[in-house]
């Protein structure tokens, strides 16, 4: 071995020599010891066969690039061990020529750089890491010098400011704060840049289209690099949203505060946690004498207490919102009736982290309720007094005018019969207009009496009514067939009703129809039912005069009359005779009208009536 192999044999280096098409001449021991194999398993082998695929090109690549004007190379690549190991290699290639300038052999150093292709490989992965963390993180982040020169921004900033990253490349942060933020952002950073450290300042920034944008920052000074590494977020939405939060807790607090009735709020042990002004005027308890006690001390009843708590303060009970009437005691021993709305407060999770009652003193209340119960009892009384007086007098009043009316009736009879030869015709309609007018009060006495024995009677029965027969019974009964045609429906329900008081307001409202006819046209009527949901309907339409519309409320008045008796006769109760009858049925009476078209009525009654 000459000194040059005694030399190289020595090297740590893996050092072989090879021919242009890559097999191998010489090899040290280092090269064999690395691939763990002997001198004679590699010599006049080709070294490709050790090179992965993937990487055989660029090692040939590099082979034919060595000329003989740069005969030196280098290059990086994988070697596949014998284990299946696959280890970096780093080979500096240098290639020997004959005076032709004809390759003849080519000389490699190599060493193994796995250790530093896996920290490079490493260093790679980290900074693509933070390159992606820099750019799609959702905070803003800048790194400033202390001269003030930003080195780097991340399109966080570009999406709050509304640039565009190539935008931003033209625009300073420091354009873009509001004037009285630079003088504080300025400030803030002259003390990093002396002493170092980190602050946290907000600061107002405005967007390319003019918005103000509310910004957190936290600055940190790095002596060493002479920069600032900043790190913002836009607090806009969420500060706008802790205003409104603390706005609607002021509000909550002024409200609670404010309130008339007693506020209560307990943990969910019902302890008391809260109370309102209210609860210390009700309750005579400052809050410290309460708080972080069991509600159990403002019931009079520890029953009450006991049986609110499992109806309206436990986890599982039905929500409600009903007031319930409990017992409570004050401060100084007295008992008063409160009225108390309990709820359960729960979280976002539906759990129970609460419970609030809102208590009312209805003490006032209830005493103000008896009295007004008494003085009703009193006015019944009085009234069922005042109706009696009524009843008993218009009897006496009817009774008492029975009398004359029947004497000026027989006289103009004695007259008529002892002195009808003597009187002239003067003195014979005289006595016509007695007679017409003592029958006129006759008809209003026995109307009045009617009236009121209908409006002060609270003793009816009902019962089934066939109305088929009970209106065709009436009409029967009336003359309004001679003066004209009635039509009555065929098919007519049962219903409950007191047939005498139905039968006397069909009367009245077929009477009516059949009067007040319209000159020069013959009486026309329809008498048909109505049915709605809760009511049976009898509808009386005809064809006479009409009435105008400003009186349709008032012809359901007693003793109203739209015409002079001369016109037509009557005593102006009737309609309301109806009215009441409707009244006493449950049930109304509808008009509609035309004037000089005709009129309908119609009388309901409830369909309730038993």
């Amino acid at each position: 071995m000459n000194l040059y192999e005694q030399i190289v044999e020595k090297q740590t280096e893996l050092i072989c020599r090879f021919l242009p098409d890559g097999t191998l001449t010489y090899v040290n021991q280092a090269y064999c010891d690395y691939f763990n194999k002997k001198r004679s398993d590699l010599v006049g082998k080709s070294f490709m066969p050790m090179i992965p695929e993937e990487d055989q090109p660029k090692a040939a690549a590099n082979l034919a690039g060595i000329t003989p004007e740069n005969p030196v190379s280098s290059v990086q690549h994988r070697v596949i061990l014998d284990n299946g190991d696959v280890r970096w290699q780093e080979w500096t290639d240098t290639f020997l020529y004959d005076e032709n300038d004809n390759f003849i052999e080519g000389q490699a150093v190599g060493r193994d750089i796995t250790e530093q292709k896996e920290l490079e490989l490493a260093l790679v992965d980290t900074t693509q890491l933070f390159e992606a963390f820099y750019n799609d993180a959702p905070l803003m982040m800048a790194i400033v010098g202390f001269d003030g020169s930003a080195t780097r921004m991340n399109t966080r900033i570009c999406d709050v400011l509304g640039y565009t990253p190539s935008e931003m490349k033209t625009v300073t942060l420091e354009a873009r704060y509001v004037a009285e933020d630079l003088l504080k952002r300025n400030a803030i950073w002259g003390e990093l840049v002396e002493q170092g450290g980190a602050q946290t300042c907000e600061l107002r920034m405005l967007t390319k289209a003019g918005d103000i944008r509310l910004t957190e920052w936290r600055f940190t000074a790095d002596q060493s690099s002479q920069r600032i590494y900043c790190i913002g977020e836009d607090v806009t939405e969420q500060r706008a949203m802790q205003t409104q939060i603390r706005m609607q807790d002021l509000q909550f607090r002024q409200i609670v505060e404010a309130m008339p009735d007693a506020i209560v709020y307990a943990n969910p042990e019902r302890n008391i946690m809260l109370v309102n002004p209210s609860f210390t005027r009700i309750f005579g308890y400052a809050p410290d004498d309460v708080l972080g006690l069991p509600t159990q001390v403002l019931y009079t009843d520890p029953e009450a207490f006991i049986k609110t708590g499992a109806q309206r303060f436990n986890p599982t009970s039905a929500v409600n919102y009903d007031a319930v009437p409990i017992e409570f005691r004050r401060k100084s021993g007295e008992d008063f009736l409160g009225e108390m709305i309990g709820v359960r407060i729960m979280d976002a999770d539906g759990s129970v982290i609460g419970y609030l009652g809102i208590i009312r003193d209805i003490t006032k209340r209830v005493r103000l309720q008896q009295e007004l119960q008494d003085l009703n009892d009193q006015l019944e009384l009085r009234v069922e007094d005042r109706t009696q007086e009524i009843r008993d007098l218009v009897h006496k009043i009817t009774h008492d005018f029975r009398a004359p009316i029947r004497a000026i009736n027989n006289y103009v009879s004695f007259i008529e019969e002892d002195y009808s030869a003597e009187l002239d015709e003067t003195g014979i309609s005289f006595l016509t207009a007695i007679r017409e007018n003592t029958s006129y009060v006759g008809s209003l006495v026995q109307d009045l009496l009617d009236y009121y024995k209908i409006r002060y009677n609270q003793s009816y029965t009902f019962a089934p009514v066939n109305l088929q027969q009970q209106i065709s019974a009436i009409v029967r009964r009336s003359d309004s067939n001679t003066l004209g045609t009635i039509t009555v429906a065929e098919q007519w329900p049962s219903v409950y009703a007191n047939a005498s008081l139905l039968g006397q307001a069909l009367s009245n409202l077929l009477d009516n129809a059949v009067k007040y006819k319209a000159a020069g046209r013959p009486v026309e009527v329809t008498i048909r039912p109505q049915n709605t949901d809760t009511h049976w309907g009898i509808q009386v339409a005809d064809n006479g005069i009409g009435i105008a519309e400003q009186y349709l409320e008032k012809i359901f008045g007693k003793f109203e009359r739209l015409h002079t008796q001369q016109e037509y006769d009557g005593t102006g109760i009737g309609l309301a005779i109806v009215q009441s009858v409707a009244d006493v049925h449950g049930g109304k009476v509808d008009v509609a009208s035309k004037l000089g078209e005709g009129s309908t009525f119609t009388l309901y009654l409830s369909k309730d009536l038993k």
